[in-house]
This record gives C-alpha cells, sequence and structure tokens, in this order.
C-alpha cells in the first residue's frame, strides 16, 4: 500500500506537466476551473385561463440524479471531460427549481404556499410534489456547441398518499456558444430548456384534469 501511495504521489504531476503540454500545442485547456451559472428562464407564455386555487407544494424537491449539485460539464475534444471542468448552480438545484415552479403556477393564477411535509403539522389535504428527472448540460468546446435537458414530474397526492395527478415536463436545450463564451453557451441553453419546461407546467396545470383533482 505505501509502495502504491508514492507511485500516485509521482504520477499527479507528470499528468499535469502532459495536460499543460497538450494545452500549449492544441490550444486547449484541460484542466479547467468549475463553472457556476444562474438557472433563468425566459418570459412565460401567458396563460388563456388564470384560477385562484390554493395549492400547497412541497419544499423539497425529489431529485433523482446521481450528483444533485452539478449540473454539468466541459468537454474539450469531445471525448474527455475536463480535468476538474464541472458546472454548477449558483444557488441549490431543489431550492431554485421549486421557486421557479412555484413562480410558473403563479403565472397562472394559483396561490401557492410552500411546506415541510412530511414534517408541517397538520398535514395537507393534497400535496404537490416536484422530482427532478433530468437536469445536466455539455460542452464541447473546440465545436462550440452546449446541449443538455431538463425534466421534472410534478404529482398531486392526497392527505392518504393516493396519487390525483402527475405530468412530466421534458425539454432540450442548445446554444451553439462554447470556447471562449461557454459560460453563455450554458446559460443559454439552460434558459431554453427551464423556460420549455416550464412553459409546459403552466399548460398542464391549466387543465380540467388538473383542477377537478384539486377540488377531490
Amino acid at each position: 500500500m505505501e509502495i502504491y501511495s508514492r507511485s500516485m504521489t509521482v504520477t499527479k504531476p507528470v499528468i499535469v506537466l502532459l495536460c499543460m503540454n497538450l494545452n500549449m500545442v492544441l490550444g486547449c485547456s484541460f484542466w479547467s476551473p468549475p463553472m457556476n451559472i444562474w438557472l433563468s428562464h425566459d418570459v412565460l407564455s401567458i396563460p388563456q385561463q388564470r384560477f385562484s386555487d390554493h395549492i400547497i407544494m412541497q419544499k423539497e424537491v425529489d431529485d433523482r440524479r446521481g450528483a444533485p449539485d452539478r449540473i454539468g460539464h466541459r468537454y474539450t475534444l469531445c471525448l474527455l471531460p475536463d480535468i476538474g471542468g464541472g458546472v454548477y448552480a449558483i444557488d441549490p438545484v431543489g431550492i431554485e427549481i421549486v421557486r421557479q415552479v412555484k413562480e410558473a403556477l403563479e403565472s397562472v393564477g394559483y396561490h401557492v404556499t410552500l411546506t415541510d411535509v412530511p414534517y408541517s403539522d397538520p398535514l395537507p389535504a393534497k400535496l404537490l410534489k416536484i422530482q427532478i428527472n433530468e437536469l445536466y448540460f455539455k460542452n464541447c468546446g473546440l465545436h462550440f456547441f452546449t446541449w443538455g435537458n431538463i425534466s421534472l414530474t410534478l404529482t398531486l397526492t392526497s392527505h392518504e398518499g393516493k396519487v390525483l395527478f402527475v405530468a412530466t415536463a421534458q425539454e432540450d436545450g442548445q446554444s451553439m456558444l462554447g470556447g471562449f463564451m461557454e459560460w453563455r453557451g450554458f446559460t443559454e441553453a439552460v434558459k431554453k430548456s427551464l423556460t420549455g419546461v416550464l412553459n409546459q407546467i403552466v399548460t398542464a396545470s391549466s387543465t380540467e384534469e388538473f383542477r377537478q383533482a384539486l377540488k377531490r
């Protein structure tokens, strides 16, 4: 074990020097610092109707992704991800997604209250939950292209846990910005994807099926 540890200690500087040499030869970086971006959206679609029902939404999301803090990474040669080149949201992903879904529902006219279920007392009669299925973006620096997608599932349940309504909103996002403008590329791709997802939520929450589920 001691010999293995020493070999690793010697190898790390060698890898760094190789990356630096490749950087000089190819004119690109294999050692990129982490990048932080905002999760934002464009102006949402105007709903055809507005409603005044009350929705109680769970404050915590069910994040099904493997690495909840990371939302993407960068490829220099479109083959190997940059060392350390992770992309992260400036604010916690779960908190930001809840805030923006709440904003989308309020644009329809709903009054949305956040709750700490299952710790709230008393428990609400109906509860809207958000599940993050996918939220990940990639950037290929040499080809100036950023792409990814966001997928959210909204589930309305009764006090007993019975599913009253479920809908999944998914949207791809792309940007032709990369290279030295990769920050804008990630921001633009995320914005396109999130705007599409929130518009789908606006549409789903305006359906008769959803409104009837709220009244059960």
